[in-house]
C-alpha cells in the first residue's frame, strides 16, 4: 500500500506539470480579471501572508523564479519544500528510504515563525511588498 502511495505521488508532477502553464494561463486571462482585491489590503492597508502569491504562482509557471520571490517568497519555499518531499516519495519508490525533508517538529514551527516575521517585516520594507 505504500509503495502505491510513493507510486502516485512520483507520477503526480509527470501528469500535473505540464497542464501548470496552460491552467494559470488561462486562469490569468480569463478568471484572474474578475477576482475582488483582497479585502484584508482594501480594509486595512496591509499585505496578509496570501498577499502576491497568485503572481508568484504566475511567476513559478514561467519559471521565474525571481520574480516569484519578488511577489511572495512564502510562496516559492513551499514549492521547494514540495519538491523535496516529491523527491523523498520518488527515492522511496525505487527501494531507497532517505529522509530529506526534517523530521524534526522544531523545524517546521521554527519556518513557521519565519513566515509570521515575513509578514510584518514586508509591510514595512518597501522591495518586500508584492508587485
Amino acid at each position: 500500500m505504500k509503495s502505491k502511495k510513493n507510486l502516485v505521488i512520483s507520477l503526480l508532477p509527470a501528469v500535473l506539470l505540464p497542464l501548470f502553464p496552460v491552467v494559470t494561463g488561462f486562469y490569468r486571462r480569463e478568471i484572474s480579471v474578475h477576482m475582488p482585491p483582497c479585502p484584508i489590503r482594501m480594509f486595512f492597508q496591509v499585505y496578509c501572508p496570501g498577499c502576491g502569491a497568485t503572481h508568484a504562482v504566475y511567476s513559478l509557471a514561467e519559471l521565474d523564479i525571481p520574480g516569484a520571490l519578488r511577489n511572495n517568497a512564502i510562496i516559492v519555499a513551499v514549492a521547494v519544500l514540495l519538491i523535496l518531499y516529491w523527491l523523498e516519495n520518488l527515492l522511496a519508490l525505487f527501494g531507497r528510504k532517505k529522509k530529506i525533508l526534517p523530521t524534526d517538529d522544531r523545524f517546521y514551527l521554527a519556518a513557521v515563525g519565519v513566515a509570521l516575521l515575513y509578514t510584518v517585516v514586508r509591510n514595512f520594507v518597501p522591495f518586500l511588498a508584492p508587485l
